[in-house]
C-alpha cells in the first residue's frame, strides 16, 4: 500500500510540473483549462496506472481459470456477447468506476461554477484528485492482497485455461503429410531434433489420448501437449482438465513462484467441430508472471493448422516465441502456406 500511495504523489507531481510549466510558457490557463488538466490527473492512474500487480492480469478474465472469478468477486457471470463493456465486471472495480465518473462529473460542474466567478482554487482542485484516485487505490491493492493470499491448487490448468471471452479468428495454415501416422511420426521427429523428451501419456475418452513433452532450458521450461481427438465433445473438457491438472502438479509443480514456464497445446481432430472451432477461435489472455500458453489445432480433413491470436499485450513477447517454436520447429518442414 506504502507503494502504490508513493506511485500516487509521484504521478501528481509529475503532472502538476507539466502543468506549471505550461502556465508559465503561456501565461494562465482558463479555469476550464485548469479542470482538463487535473481530470487527466485523475483519470490516468485509475484507468491508465503503469503497474496493477497481480490485478492487472486477472481483472478481465471472467472464467475459471481466473481465482477471483472461482470466489465470486465479479458482479456477474461472464459475458456471453464478445463486445467488452464500458465498466469493469470485478464488483469493487465497478463501483470504483461509477465513484470516479461522478467525481469527475462535480469537478466539471465545479469548473462551471468557478468560470463564472473568474476564479478557482487549485488547492482545492489538489484535494479532489487526491481524495478520488485514493479510493482506486486501496481497491486495487485489496484486489492485490487476496490474490497473493489465494490457494492456487484448485485452478483449472487445462489446454483451455488462456482463453478469454469473445473471438477472434484464429491464424491459419495449410500443411502437407501422406498420412496421419507419417504426419505423428514427422512431428516427433522434430521434437525429438529440437530436444523435446517424452514425458507421459494419457489415455482420454472417445478413443482420444494426450502425449506431454518437455524441453529444460537454463530459464525456463517448454511444455508440449498433443491432443488427438476423433471430434471435439464437450465432456471431454473435464477429462483434459483432470488430466493437465495431473501432469502439471506432479511433473511441473504448480507454484506461483519458480522457473518459467511456456505452454503449447496441440490439439489434433479428425473432423472439425462446432465445439473444436469456439475454442480455437478465443483470443489468448496471459496470465501470472510464471506459466504462460498458446492452443493450437488441427484439421486433419481439411489439412489445415490454426493457432489462436493473441488477446493483449501482456506477455506478448512469449507469445510470439510459443508461436514461432509451433510454426518452426514442432511443424519443420510441415507447412505449406498461411490462409
Amino acid at each position: 500500500m506504502k507503494k502504490k500511495i508513493k506511485y500516487i504523489m509521484n504521478d501528481a507531481l509529475f503532472f502538476i510540473l507539466i502543468g506549471r510549466g505550461w502556465l508559465s510558457k503561456y501565461g494562465e490557463l482558463p479555469v476550464m483549462g485548469i479542470i482538463f488538466f487535473w481530470s487527466a490527473l485523475i483519470i490516468v492512474p485509475t484507468w491508465f496506472p503503469l503497474k496493477e500487480g497481480l490485478l492487472g492480469e486477472y481483472k478481465d478474465k471472467c472464467n475459471n481459470s481466473n481465482p477471483l472469478y472461482r470466489k465470486g468477486y465479479f458482479r456477474k457471470p461472464s459475458p456471453k456477447k464478445n463486445d467488452r463493456h464500458i465498466l469493469s465486471e470485478l464488483t469493487g472495480l465497478f463501483y470504483r468506476d461509477i465513484y470516479v465518473i461522478i467525481q469527475l462529473i462535480l469537478l466539471f460542474l465545479y469548473g462551471i461554477y468557478c468560470t463564472f466567478q473568474n476564479y478557482i482554487d487549485e488547492r482545492v482542485c489538489l484535494i479532489w484528485a487526491f481524495c478520488t484516485i485514493l479510493p482506486s487505490a486501496v481497491i486495487q491493492d485489496y484486489y492485490n492482497h487476496i490474490l497473493r493470499k489465494l490457494p492456487f491448487d484448485d485452478e483449472d490448468w487445462g489446454p483451455f485455461r488462456y482463453t478469454s471471452c469473445g473471438g477472434s479468428l484464429a491464424d491459419k495454415f495449410q500443411i502437407e503429410y501422406d498420412g496421419f501416422n507419417q504426419f505423428f511420426q514427422k512431428i516427433i521427429l522434430n521434437l525429438d531434433y529440437f530436444g523435446f523428451h517424452y514425458v507421459k501419456k494419457y489415455e482420454i475418452c472417445h478413443e482420444s489420448e494426450c502425449l506431454f513433452f518437455l524441453r529444460k532450458r537454463r530459464r525456463r521450461q517448454e511444455v508440449i501437449s498433443i491432443i488427438y481427438l476423433k471430434e471435439m465433445f464437450y465432456e471431454q473438457e473435464k477429462e483434459m482438465r483432470e488430466i493437465f491438472n495431473d501432469f502439471y502438479e506432479k511433473q511441473i509443480g504448480i507454484g506461483y513462484w519458480g522457473t518459467p514456464v511456456d505452454c503449447m497445446n496441440i490439439l489434433c481432430a479428425d473432423k472439425e467441430s462446432s465445439r473444436f472451432r469456439i475454442l480455437l477461435n478465443r483470443p489468448i489472455i496471459q496470465e501470472g508472471i510464471r506459466f504462460a500458453g498458446i492452443n493450437a489445432g488441427i484439421l486433419m480433413d481439411k489439412r489445415r493448422l490454426c493457432i489462436s491470436k493473441a488477446g493483449g499485450i501482456w506477455g506478448i513477447k512469449r507469445y510470439r516465441r510459443m508461436r514461432r517454436i509451433i510454426l518452426e520447429e514442432i511443424f519443420y518442414e510441415l507447412l505449406s502456406s498461411q490462409e
